[in-house]
């Protein structure tokens, strides 16, 4: 299980570095706006269609997690959480398509309990990042023990 201490918040912002083709660059930054992982976004043309590498450093040199797109049951789109130490498969993250506008996912743990929900942060900016096809950045919150 992880015990880095970047994991040790409830409640994290994610923000976009900048425009990136085919992906992207996030960081996360805690309740201070300290960012404390660094994750990048890779979109693939077969299975898993995407990868996201979350990291504990800017220069991506530690990896922590990787999270691939998967079959998650009872999901469109779901991804798998695995912790890069070990190999251990740490959990899913699912979309939640209730909300019109804005995207949400929960994130469950090994046995499929919610532990977690990611939700963007603005209706207006999740709008304009869906008409403009990704180029206005989302920003995201985590908020843990949902």
């Amino acid at each position: 299980m992880m015990t880095h201490p970047a994991f040790a918040h409830d409640q994290y912002t994610l923000k976009p570095q900048g425009i990136s083709l085919g992906g992207g660059k996030f960081r996360a930054c805690d309740p201070q706006d300290q960012a404390v992982l660094f994750s990048e976004q890779k979109s693939h043309w077969k299975m898993p269609f995407t990868t996201i590498r979350v990291c504990a450093d800017e220069k991506r040199t530690r990896e922590l997690l990787l999270i691939e797109e998967s079959d998650v049951p009872g999901t469109s789109n779901g991804y798998k959480v695995s912790d890069r130490q070990s190999g251990e498969t740490l959990g899913t993250i699912a979309g939640d398509w209730s909300g019109f506008f804005k995207d949400a996912w929960t994130i469950a743990d090994a046995a499929g309990h919610a532990v977690a929900e990611i939700i963007e942060s603005s209706t207006g900016r999740a709008v304009l990042h869906d008409l403009t096809e990704g180029l206005v950045s989302q920003v995201l919150h985590i908020k843990a023990g949902v």
